[in-house]
């Protein structure tokens, strides 16, 4: 009677030991691949902005862009703490030589990039406009040249632009008019020609606009007031 007993505890109690590591296990994985696919995502991304800087000789900000780290804890980027996706990239004024690569324009997540104050070069990747949670493109003090892309219209969202003190040039894409969140406009220094108020003049929340230094052309409109 003991041994049937403890046997038909056996057969009630250990089931639930089989069953509940492999229930947990299961979710876990589904949790996982999906935290996995978006980090994948900007992982290479990453990866790819990083293949096109040089760093200071001393080492700097990507001397933690490396394995042994997961890329949310790298200098310089920021991941949303929901869903752990990158948000944020600030790597200015940190000595890097190299060009933007268009890379950037899959992390689909990013609300800020700074790239101000560095030693970049080529042109402004279109890339960019895939970017339609942006709200803070940074820039400026380096040595990009060009035209500003048209397909940046595509940050709707854009608040502030700032590409002054760099050798760009040509008109401002009419397509910039979409950008009607933006109060901070910073394009000084640089060659642009053409009209800059046909632009502008829908920015109807613009609070600050630098322009020196270029060769714009046309009247100041009443619309400014």
């Amino acid at each position: 009677m003991k041994i049937s007993l403890s046997y038909r505890l056996l057969s009630l109690v250990f089931p639930f030991f089989f069953i509940f590591p492999q229930c947990l296990t299961t979710h876990t994985k589904t949790v996982s691949s999906v935290h996995r696919l978006g980090n994948e995502t900007d992982h290479a991304a990453l990866l790819g902005i990083r293949s096109q800087l040089v760093d200071r000789p001393d080492g700097g900000v990507l001397r933690s862009w490396n394995n042994s780290l997961h890329h949310c804890y790298w200098d310089g980027v920021t991941c949303g703490l929901k869903h752990n996706r990158v948000i944020g990239l600030d790597i200015s004024s940190r000595g890097l030589v190299g060009t933007i690569s268009p890379f950037i324009g899959n992390m689909s997540f990013l609300t800020k990039v700074a790239l101000y104050n560095n030693s970049l070069v080529g042109q402004i990747p279109p890339e960019f406009g895939r970017l339609f949670r942006l709200r803070l493109l940074h820039l400026g003090n380096n040595t990009l040249v060009g035209e500003i892309p048209a397909n940046l219209s595509g940050c709707t969202n854009l608040q502030q632009l700032t590409v002054g003190r760099n050798k760009l040039m040509g008109k401002l894409p009419l397509e910039l008019r979409a950008l009607s969140k933006l109060y901070f406009l910073v394009v000084h220094y640089n060659s642009f020609t053409g009209p800059l108020f046909d632009i502008i003049s829908n920015f109807t929340s613009l609070q600050v606009i630098s322009a020196a230094g270029n060769a714009f052309t046309g009247s100041i409109p009443g619309c400014i007031g």
